[in-house]
């Protein structure tokens, strides 16, 4: 199913395992990433938002995300895969983040609960 990234069916198996989570209780987030997924064919579009009802992801494109992310769909699959890490993608320039990269930042401890929380599960 890697080559589903970001479809319909991909989201709906994704958002299965995000349900899955608990945020900690008094932990007021809020957090929505746009993502574009390039390829050849065109481009696709969903965001992952975390906040008081959980973590899900959301199809199509968000005005209202204040940060954004695009990466091509290939090197997406070998994330998932993990035949290359986020760091070595990003590191040579095959993520590009776009508007607020500082609320990125200031969501890293976030984000790392949320990869923790992940592992956890579906180890």
């Amino acid at each position: 199913m890697l080559e589903d990234i970001g479809t319909q069916k991909w989201i709906d198996a994704s958002n299965a395992t995000l349900a899955r989570l608990q945020n900690p209780p008094g932990e007021a987030t809020k957090l929505e990433v746009a993502v574009e997924l390039k390829s050849d064919t065109g481009s696709s579009y969903f965001s992952l938002v975390i906040d008081d009802d959980g973590a899900r992801l959301e199809p199509g494109s968000t005005s209202g995300s204040r940060v954004g992310i695009v990466i091509d769909r290939q090197l997406a699959v070998e994330i998932n895969q993990g035949t290359k890490s986020v760091a070595e993608v990003i590191e040579n320039g095959g993520i590009k983040i776009k508007g607020n990269a500082g609320s990125l930042a200031d969501s890293a401890d976030v984000l790392s609960r949320l990869a923790k929380s992940l592992s956890t599960i579906l180890a």
